[in-house]
């Protein structure tokens, strides 16, 4: 944690894409002052006794290190509804254990919604091709992603911030928009790439 705190940088641009004023590293350190001088040690706050200018953005980077995983919600949510779906056994409460109809399921038909980013999240999970069980079978019938924008969940790498997204005045360089955008198959002009939010699901 030293080491890397000490190689860590804090810059300044008067607009995202403007050039970088690197701040001395004496001039800053990892800690909370409240008062402007006196430092309290800290992981999560950085003390500049010069002060913050609301005329610049600020940038600190460092080398991070143990990412946790993400993207382990695709696999629950897929393995939670196909349980519900096709699991006949005592333990699923949505099976029907009645004498007239043994082992009757409940579930018809399943269909997922979510808005904003509960949309996100389920479209990413289609694309990602979690619409199929580890036996093979369908897991949602159909899914209404309301409000889901153009964006993923942006799980699939390393130290993945699901919860980011960048905005005029923050998290300029959080993931943004990401292809592909339509359910059918398509060539993006600007990567040259092939694909589509239903091809996972259509090679299944």
């Amino acid at each position: 944690m030293e080491r890397a705190a000490s190689r860590a940088r804090l810059i300044r641009r008067l607009h995202a894409d403007a050039p970088d004023e690197l701040i001395p590293r004496e001039d800053w350190s990892f800690a909370s002052c409240r008062d402007g001088k006196t430092p309290v040690p800290s992981n999560n706050d950085i003390c500049l006794p010069a002060g913050f200018s609301p005329n610049y953005v600020y940038y600190l980077s460092y080398q991070a290190a143990d990412p946790m995983p993400a993207g382990l919600a695709f696999a629950a949510t897929r393995d939670v509804i196909s349980f519900l779906r096709y699991d006949t056994s005592n333990a699923n409460p949505l099976v029907a254990h009645g004498a007239h109809e043994p082992h009757k399921h409940s579930i018809k038909h399943t269909i997922g919604f979510g808005r904003s980013q509960s949309g996100r999240f389920l479209k990413d999970l289609i694309y990602q091709g979690f619409n199929q069980d580890e036996a093979g079978r369908i897991v949602f019938d159909g899914a209404m992603q309301l409000t889901s924008g153009g964006r993923m969940t942006n799980v699939n790498t390393e130290f993945a911030l699901p919860g980011r997204f960048s905005t005029a005045l923050v998290g300029h360089f959080a993931a943004g928009d990401q292809f592909p955008f339509t359910y059918e198959t398509l060539t993006d002009p600007v990567s040259g790439r092939t694909d589509g939010l239903l091809a996972k699901c259509r090679a299944q």
